[in-house]
């Protein structure tokens, strides 16, 4: 009867045990994520937020995105993001995960900007930068 309990509970450890600590999040699935760097075309629709959906394929790629914005723009930057520039896990076949982003314009202007990003759990990227200054050329000034 021991021995009963013994291999019980090991097989509990062994299906229920991964199932959970797998997470809620859809951080999970993704193996790779290229961190943005700073687009001066953010600024055409920031501060604001989006979210894509992402049907992961079994290669680990993307079967589908879906967009919650109809701002064009946005949605070439999530689809960079998210298609492009990103690489789930093959274990993860079939689901459909969402993430957010946010994009926040702080205050101050900067030549050169750069954008910092977070990861909020469980499925947010807070992405903050600054305004860009304007670089004017005095070699073509009038005289």
């Amino acid at each position: 009867m021991r021995r009963l309990k013994t291999v019980a509970a090991r097989l509990f450890l062994l299906m229920v045990v991964p199932y959970f600590a797998r997470g809620d999040d859809a951080i999970h699935c993704i193996s790779e994520l290229t961190i943005p760097q700073f687009r001066s075309t953010w600024m055409t629709f920031a501060p604001t937020s989006g979210s894509v959906s992402i049907t992961i394929s079994e290669t680990g790629g993307v079967d589908n995105l879906k967009f919650a914005s109809t701002d064009m723009v946005l949605n070439l930057t999530l689809e960079s993001m998210f298609k492009i520039n990103a690489k789930y896990l093959p274990a993860c076949a079939g689901e459909t995960i969402t993430m957010f982003v946010d994009f926040v314009l702080e205050e101050g202007v900067e030549t050169r900007p750069v954008a910092a990003v977070r990861y909020v759990a469980p499925d947010r990227l807070v992405i903050r930068f600054h305004p860009i200054r304007p670089i004017i050329d005095m070699r073509h000034r009038e005289r």
